[in-house]
């Protein structure tokens, strides 16, 4: 369990980052490839490692995405105040919390309808 909740905070903290310092390039792209990012994560450590993985993940993509979003020392950000930055911070966020309130049965293993041996 504790692998889990570690791996789900790494990999939310390598989505936010990766997709905070790439979601302005060929806009709206990047923007649209970035938030699939953050919400096929999200899917994924719901669907392996469920809510004690998802949890973790948001929080790292939150830590890595708002620490990234501040004005650097030159006065710069990576995160504007317009329409692309909103987009991506509060999009993330929804695409990062979305499957916390998505039923349990969508991430359980369904049962084989028909027997998987065959006869000779």
């Amino acid at each position: 369990m504790v692998g889990a909740i570690l791996g789900g905070l790494v990999l939310g903290l390598l989505v936010g980052t990766f997709g905070t310092l790439a979601h302005r390039q060929w806009a709206p792209w990047m923007l649209v490839a970035a938030l699939v990012a953050t919400l096929s994560g999200a899917v994924w450590m719901r669907s392996w490692h469920g809510v004690p993985a998802a949890v973790p993940y948001a929080v790292g993509w939150g830590v890595a995405t708002q620490l990234l979003a501040g004005t650097g020392p030159g006065g710069n950000a990576l995160v504007p105040a317009e329409t692309i930055g909103y987009v991506w911070v509060y999009g993330g966020i929804l695409a990062a919390l979305v499957v916390l309130v998505m039923p349990s049965r969508w991430f359980r293993p369904r049962a084989a309808t028909e027997p998987t041996t065959s006869a000779p």
